[in-house]
């Protein structure tokens, strides 16, 4: 999917908090999809869902932090 199919990025609530590991998410201008890109490189790849898929891994419980 190109990028200029994404529509205004917003970055993740999860980010937020002086945390370097930082995500936006955009719905795709057709409503067919969901990207996620490194706010960190803007022009990078984006990782593409469709949005149920994308409903289901942001309701999955996060993993334990490895730390």
């Amino acid at each position: 999917m190109a990028k200029q199919m994404f529509g205004q990025w917003h970055k993740s609530s999860r980010s937020i908090g002086g945390n370097d590991n930082c995500v936006e998410v955009s719905v795709s201008t057709d409503g067919r999809a969901v990207g996620v890109r490194d706010s960190w490189d803007a022009g990078g790849p984006i990782l593409v869902f469709t949005p149920l898929a994308w409903s289901r891994f942001a309701a999955a419980p996060p993993a334990p932090d490895p730390r």
